[in-house]
């Protein structure tokens, strides 16, 4: 799937998931991207870059497979459940920004900003050491 086979809606994502996200996680909700049913909402309407679109494109397949109500109603109440798909999303997410970016050092702090991103959002309980192993592991190799 590439960017220009995904919807784009400047918009929040529908109300019940909107409302359970900034209920349970620590999100900006302007600045803050979702996923549902092959549509990526983005509210505040800031430019999604290539990687993020990599990253939702991610949660796309994900629904996909099993529905997008039972993947959000799964990601909500199912902590191991999030934990898997975001690791996943955040995966391909890195491996696309190598694949676009060769100076390891910027592919370093790419790495740190994410497993941070990935560690703290959900409250998950692992550390950014952790968290930086999972997505790299993850990671497909972009040429």
């Amino acid at each position: 799937m590439n960017a220009g086979e995904i919807k784009v809606a400047h918009t929040p994502p529908p109300d019940w998931i909107y409302g359970a996200c900034l209920q349970r996680f620590k999100i900006d909700p302007l600045h803050t991207v979702w996923t549902y049913d092959g549509v990526i909402y983005n509210p505040g309407g800031d430019r999604i870059s290539d990687h993020v679109i990599a990253h939702e494109a991610t949660h796309i397949r994900q629904q996909n497979e099993i529905g997008a109500d039972e993947w959000w109603n799964r990601a909500l109440t199912d902590d191991t459940f999030r934990a898997e798909q975001e690791a996943q999303a955040y995966g391909v997410q890195y491996g696309f920004y190598c694949g676009q970016e060769k100076n390891r050092d910027k592919r370093a702090r790419f790495l740190f900003q994410l497993a941070g991103s990935y560690a703290s959002m959900y409250g998950l309980p692992i550390s950014i050491a952790e968290a930086q192993a999972t997505i790299k592991d993850l990671a497909p190799k972009f040429a």
